[in-house]
Formats: C-alpha cells, sequence, structure tokens
C-alpha cells in the first residue's frame, strides 16, 4: 500500500495504514481552515492535484476508505453542490476534481495559464468518464484547430446525452458543412432540441434560420421570437439582431427606442457590430438625441476591433467636422 501511495504519505507501511488515514484526515481539516482563512488558488490547486494523484494510485480495495474523506473535502474546501445520490460517488468526485484543475490550467488560475494541460484534462473526462460537457469544450477546441470530422464525433457524443450546447454545436455543423455535409433540416431540428431547453445558442441559431430562409421559408416573426427568448437571457448576437430587427421592422413594429436598448445591451459586452448600431442611431438621432461626439466614441470602439462599417462612418464625421475638428487626413 506504501508503494502505491507514495508522494509524502509513503513513511506509512501496511501496518500502519489507519495512521495514514489519520494524517490524511488532519491535513484535509488543517488545509480547509487555511483556505477558509483565505489560502491561495495555487494552494488550491495543488492539494486537488495531489487528491487526484492519490485516487488513481490506489488499489481498488482502498479507494472506498478515500472516497468519503475526498467527498466531504470538496464541499467543505470548495463548496461544492451535492452530487445526485444515485450516481457513483467516487466517479463523481474524481470527474469534479479533474474538471477544477482542467479550470485552472485554462484559465491560469492560481497557475501559469497551460491549455496543453487543460487540453488533456478535457480528454481525460470525455473519455474516461464520457463526460458530456467535456465532450462538447473538446470539440470547439477541435473546431477551432480545424479538426472538424473529430469535433462532430464528440458533439454528437455529447448531444446523445442529452447536452443542449451540444446539439447546438452540432446543427451549426450542418450549416457550415465542417465536418459534415450541409443539412439545413437536420441542424434546425437541433436547433430546436437544443432550444427547447432554454438553450440560447439554439434559440439564436433557429431565428438566424427563420430569417434568413435557410431550408425554411423566411420568417422574420417567428425570428424575432426566438431572438426576444435568447436576448433576454443576456445573449449578446440575440441582442444585437434583435435591436436590428426593431430597427428595420423586420418581424415587429418599428422601434427606435427598442432598438437604442438593445443595442446598448449589446455593447455592455463589447460587440463591436453593436458598438457600430449604436452609433448610427446617435449619429442620426434615432431613439436617442443626436450626439456626434458619443457617436465618434463608438465608432471609434469598433473600429479598435476592425469593425469596416464603422470605419467608414468615423472617417465620414472627421469629413464633416461632426464632434470633431475637420480632418481629411
Amino acid at each position: 500500500k506504501a508503494a502505491v501511495i507514495g508522494g509524502d504519505y509513503s513513511q506509512y507501511n501496511e501496518s500502519r495504514w489507519e495512521n495514514f488515514l489519520a494524517s490524511f484526515q488532519a491535513d484535509i481539516v488543517k488545509k480547509s481552515t487555511s483556505i477558509k482563512a483565505g489560502i491561495t488558488a495555487n494552494k488550491v490547486l495543488v492539494f486537488i492535484h495531489e487528491c487526484v494523484d492519490i485516487l488513481e494510485n490506489l488499489k481498488n480495495e482502498d479507494r472506498e476508505k478515500i472516497e468519503n474523506l475526498l467527498f466531504d473535502m470538496t464541499k467543505r474546501i470548495l463548496g461544492v453542490a451535492f452530487f445526485s445520490e444515485d450516481m457513483d460517488l467516487l466517479q463523481a468526485e474524481e470527474v469534479f476534481l479533474v474538471r477544477k484543475l482542467q479550470e485552472y490550467y485554462c484559465q491560469g488560475i492560481g497557475t501559469r495559464r497551460d491549455t496543453e494541460k487543460a487540453e488533456l484534462y478535457l480528454q481525460y473526462l470525455a473519455e474516461a468518464f464520457d463526460d458530456s460537457q467535456a465532450q462538447t469544450e473538446l470539440g470547439d477546441i477541435y473546431i477551432n484547430g480545424g479538426n472538424y470530422s473529430q469535433a462532430v464525433m464528440l458533439y454528437r457524443k455529447a448531444a446523445e446525452q442529452g447536452n443542449s450546447l451540444a446539439s447546438a454545436r452540432l446543427g451549426l455543423s450542418y450549416i457550415t458543412g465542417k465536418g459534415v455535409e450541409v443539412d439545413y433540416q437536420r441542424a434546425r431540428v437541433l436547433f430546436e432540441i437544443a432550444a427547447a431547453k432554454n438553450d440560447r445558442n439554439g434559440q439564436v441559431a433557429l431565428g438566424l434560420i427563420y430569417e434568413n430562409g435557410l431550408g425554411v421559408a423566411i420568417d422574420h416573426q417567428k425570428a424575432y421570437t426566438y431572438y426576444t427568448k435568447a436576448a433576454e437571457q443576456g445573449d449578446q448576437e440575440a441582442q444585437l439582431l434583435l435591436g436590428i430587427l426593431y430597427e428595420t421592422g423586420l418581424g415587429v413594429d418599428k422601434d427606435w427606442q427598442q432598438a437604442f436598448e438593445w443595442y446598448k445591451k449589446a455593447v455592455a459586452h463589447n460587440l463591436a457590430k453593436a458598438q457600430y448600431h449604436l452609433g448610427r442611431l446617435y449619429h442620426d438621432g434615432h431613439g436617442v438625441e443626436q450626439d456626434y461626439k458619443q457617436a465618434r466614441l463608438l465608432y471609434e470602439q469598433a473600429a479598435g476591433q476592425n469593425e469596416k462599417q464603422a470605419q467608414t462612418y468615423l472617417g465620414l464625421l472627421y469629413e464633416a467636422g461632426q464632434g470633431v475638428e475637420a480632418d481629411y487626413e
């Protein structure tokens, strides 16, 4: 037992196994107290990693003695919610601990950011535990890396487990034709599955399908309905698209004030296209008092993100000397 335990606890031989458990319990209590007093995220990371290593190295007959300690530790130290009683306790603990490590490495919390390690932990969760969240996140990584077929495979696995985001991601693959043949009907079905679970990604995607007539007749009212559902959940793209519908009067009565309010919400997320549209409202005095200086500030923010239309209108302000001194250069 001492041989498989290793690390700081290797001093304990088989006859002193209970001493090991007592020492480990004392260590948990000590570190729990320290964490509550403000222990750094790095020490939390080290401790969680230590626990994962111990779990992976212990023999099956030893794991039962350790799992309850880890469960208590995660509740006290990390404030994790109770797991469902019908879930395997040990598996739930491993999934939680490994996910914490993955998040810390991915975000650089308490340690240097290490995307390779983060991806390895995702792969472990996706393969060893068939974790749908990990499969979806790993699929996103493969999409960004151009490995579309592998991404589709992972999205499909996660979607089959009922992961709504995976359904939306898989639907998008059928729209773009990345990793699969373009199939608008199948995409719509997948988006509907996601939207039925109140997934805002699915709702936005359905809105785009109906607004652009992808495999269906163009229906701006349906687009408006889906954009509204997603926008009310704080989705920045939906807020922008909803603002555009109010500005253009498609699917809903034209309402400059509503357009202004939704653009403003999207701008709070630093969305360049929304900055441009809100700048236009200030520029033209629609839904708000005309204000060239405010329009210039918004155009500059969007132009800084390479938004072409904003760059054009910023140039027009300098040409006309509106809100700035005229500058033809």
